[in-house]
């Protein structure tokens, strides 16, 4: 009986010590294989390359054009670039959303038919070296160089491991790295989490601005001040909330004006004075022109959740309707929000998708960040009047539109940064490619970049409060850095440490 026993507890756990399919945001699951259990493993071939974008060389392209690529427990190689004793993680993703945001391109144009693909990151020493997405069996792909390469499977194993050239492992062709350091600085717009005081009463968030100025060696500082401060085409505005208790009930309004107007007023015209229910409002993004917030109604206190969206122009704050995406995004903009939205609907069921609206509104959208990048996140609410706290969102496959996000562009890979930071939950990259800003729960680390890569130590570390937020990351080069500075510096104060 005992031996019976230790069968099946053997047997029970051998099933259940695999690999696991979870679910939720397919993106996110990251399951190390063990490396005799590498999926990619064996010998490819590179067929083809197709140009996505203009940082390419032809020449290179052409060359490696029958070149083989293997992987296994001891190298992995491609072309003439080889990673020793490396390290196979996968992850399943959305090829839709995952193309859409890392490479910025619409995956119908890579040919690949299958909506859900495997993503193999390989590295060593916590050294990325290539992503590749894998959508059959015998079939891959790996961006390289501005094209993305089409490897087809030869065999299951390759060639020895003994007879790879592993005496020097040539770097990736990095483009042109920076020959010297030019100053940058940033503006960062944080929000703290609201905390309810002793009467029991939610208080408002609190907003600051950061300066940071930094040249990828030398930081030349880090100043705050209270509430936000945009930089516009007409100059600087200051943005902030306004709090207001009337006849017992919370009324928050977000103002904004501009910074040099020293006669400013609160705005007459104040949104919804309303003496029978509270309206609490929360800035989640900001950016030159327009600002999205995330709002609540209701006679309840202490709301659970903010379960309301509007993206609002910044020159008229006091109107009462969002902007619909189509305003900004024109008639591409609109479908994809319809097009994900209706997706949505399809994968899930019934009693999930019953108590929602049937017909997303255009307005309901936000933006909010993902792997160091804004992204368009759509919301369907309540079909119920007093359903407060029902509500699901859903990612939108359409790239922030120019009026909403001006620069985006994150120079080191999400995967690089996760190596050299484990706790990052957001990175940003200055324009000029020399230093990155990382974001973990409780500090903003400043890094420098060399050939595009994380410098070995952080130039500062700042500490900020858990749970606040970014909510605007604007960016200076060459001769604005010092303007800024000087608007800046009037109102704020160093921090030290």
């Amino acid at each position: 009986m005992k031996r019976i026993i230790l069968a099946l507890f053997m047997i029970l756990t051998t099933l259940f010590s695999g690999c696991s399919n979870i679910k939720g945001e397919s993106e996110n699951i990251i399951v190390p294989p063990a490396n005799n259990n590498i999926s990619i493993k064996g010998l490819w071939k590179i067929e083809k390359y197709k140009i996505v974008n203009n940082n390419y060389s032809k020449l290179t392209l052409d060359s490696i054009v029958g070149e083989s690529a293997q992987f296994d427990e001891k190298v992995s190689s491609i072309a003439k670039e080889v990673c020793v004793s490396p390290n196979y993680k996968v992850k399943r993703v959305d090829i839709d959303y995952y193309v859409l945001y890392k490479y910025k391109i619409d995956y119908k144009t890579l040919d690949i038919n299958k909506k859900e693909v495997e993503v193999i990151s390989v590295s060593s020493a916590d050294k990325p070296f290539y992503e590749f997405i894998k959508y059959d069996e015998d079939k891959m792909l790996v961006y390289y160089e501005g094209a993305f390469l089409y490897l087809s499977k030869i065999s299951d194993q390759g060639h020895s491991s003994n007879n790879i050239d592993i005496s020097h492992q040539p770097e990736k062709n990095l483009g042109n790295a920076q020959s010297s350091y030019m100053k940058s600085c940033a503006l960062i717009g944080l929000r703290s989490p609201r905390v309810v005081n002793e009467k029991g009463e939610l208080m408002a968030s609190d907003y600051r601005t950061l300066w940071i100025s930094a040249d990828g060696i030398n930081l030349y500082g880090v100043h705050e001040r209270k509430d936000l401060l945009v930089p516009r085409m007409t100059g600087f505005w200051e943005l902030r909330s306004n709090r207001e208790i009337r006849s017992g009930y919370i009324n928050e309004q977000i103002i904004a004006y501009p910074y040099d107007d020293i006669n400013q007023s609160l705005p007459t015209n104040i949104l919804k004075q309303n003496k029978d229910y509270n309206i609490m409002r929360n800035i989640a993004f900001v950016g030159n022109d327009y600002v999205a917030v995330e709002y609540y109604e209701s006679n309840n206190l202490l709301p659970k959740n903010f379960n309301m969206l509007q993206v609002l122009p910044m020159d008229n704050l006091q109107n009462s309707n969002g902007i619909k995406i189509s305003d900004i995004a024109g008639e591409s903009g609109k479908n994809a929000f319809i097009n994900s939205a209706n997706a949505f609907f399809t994968s899930n069921s019934k009693e999930t998708v019953n108590p929602l609206e049937k017909n997303v509104r255009e307005e309901s959208f936000t933006l909010t960040r993902r792997n160091g990048h804004w992204i368009i996140k759509g919301r369907i609410n309540s079909n119920y009047k007093n359903d407060y706290s029902t509500y699901y969102d859903f990612n939108v496959n359409f790239l922030p539109p120019k009026k909403l996000v001006n620069y985006d562009e994150l120079y080191i890979s999400w995967n690089s940064i996760k190596w050299k930071v484990p706790d990052a939950v957001d990175a940003y990259t200055s324009p000029n490619n020399q230093i990155a800003l990382i974001i973990t729960k409780n500090y903003i680390y400043i890094y420098g970049i060399k050939d595009y890569e994380l410098t070995d130590k952080p130039i500062k570390k700042i500490k900020i409060e858990e749970g606040e937020s970014v909510v605007m990351a604007e960016w200076a080069t060459g001769d604005f850095v010092d303007k800024w500075e000087k608007v800046f510096k009037v109102s704020s104060k160093p921090i030290e440490e």
